[in-house]
């Protein structure tokens, strides 16, 4: 995968979900390098790490490097965002690995509407969604801003819902406020 911004995108996630995790609290469960054995129950990395004894993986170390930068590479490519600017494609990656795939899309296109896009709000970033963001005249920082509010939005309404999920607020607001 020789895509610059993929590879910026992907490390930065990997700075915040590097390696294993199983929070009883965390909504995800089991996860590793942030991807969600809930969620994500055929990816082909749990059979390596349920082959692993003990999570002693340099053996299969290779192989799952390429299974977790295989998985999100094809994310990156259901999200179409490699006609956006590289910042902004970044912050839609690390939303949808966080926050999930339409909710990421949802963020982006409430925000080209704050600045009057028009466009429909279904959290699919195609044409329509592309061209609205070609055709504003506000600077990338802005619309990164309002992601960024869309996004802490979200965090607080599920830290307020569930009280058991504010333990990762403020590690959730440091990660979307970071710059990438």
């Amino acid at each position: 995968m020789t895509n610059p911004a993929f590879n910026k995108a992907l490390a930065f996630v990997l700075r915040f979900e590097g390696g294993y995790s199983n929070t009883p609290s965390d909504r995800g469960g089991e996860t590793y390098c942030g991807i969600s054995r809930r969620f994500n129950p055929d990816w082909s990395g749990w059979a390596i790490l349920d082959g692993i004894a003990h999570f002693n993986f340099e053996k299969d170390k290779q192989k799952l490097a390429e299974s977790v930068n295989g998985f999100y590479f094809a994310l990156w490519n259901r999200l179409h965002i490699n006609d956006l600017p590289e910042n902004i494609a970044c912050f839609i990656f690390d939303t949808a690995v966080n926050c999930g795939a339409l909710p990421a899309g949802k963020i982006f296109q409430h925000a080209l509407n704050d600045l009057d896009a028009g466009i429909q709000v279904d959290g699919i970033i195609g044409q329509q969604t592309v061209d609205a963001f070609r055709q504003t005249t506000i600077s990338e920082g802005v619309i990164l801003k309002l992601m960024q509010l869309y996004r802490i939005f979200i965090y607080w309404t599920i830290a307020q819902k569930n009280p058991k999920q504010r333990v990762f607020f403020y590690g959730w607001l440091n990660r979307t406020l970071t710059k990438i």
